[in-house]
């Protein structure tokens, strides 16, 4: 994702208007990129970005990392995944149900109520 948003310029399109002070609502990738860096090794497949020369720089608006997706073992075993590249990291994990919303120095993690996620048969 951020291969493709530093190709078209979008990245600096999306600091600019954060910079601005307009509201970012970002999902999966979308939220991970605010990080200062995000982790490729093991999580994605690098060979997938080869116009990133190993640059795994993010936006950098937030200070911590998130664990996205947790409890849904897109990575298999969210546990294990966590212990080898997340332990030594200050971060968040986020559920599909949950997000993280921070506005001036206050960080939440704020979860939707059961009545808000769709069943599926």
């Amino acid at each position: 994702m951020m291969q493709e948003l530093r190709r078209k310029g979008a990245d600096k399109f999306i600091s600019h208007h954060i910079e601005q002070g307009k509201l970012y609502m970002g999902t999966s990738a979308g939220s991970v990129l605010m990080q200062r860096d995000f982790i490729a090794d093991g999580v994605d497949d690098p060979k997938l970005a080869p116009e990133l020369s190993g640059d795994y720089s993010g936006f950098g608006y937030i200070d911590f990392y998130l664990y996205v997706h947790y409890g849904s073992h897109y990575w298999g075993d969210d546990d294990e995944c966590i212990g080898k590249y997340y332990a030594h990291l200050n971060y968040k994990k986020i559920g599909d149900n949950q997000a993280v919303t921070i506005n001036g120095e206050k960080v939440e993690t704020v979860t939707a109520p059961e009545s808000c996620i769709p069943q599926f048969p």
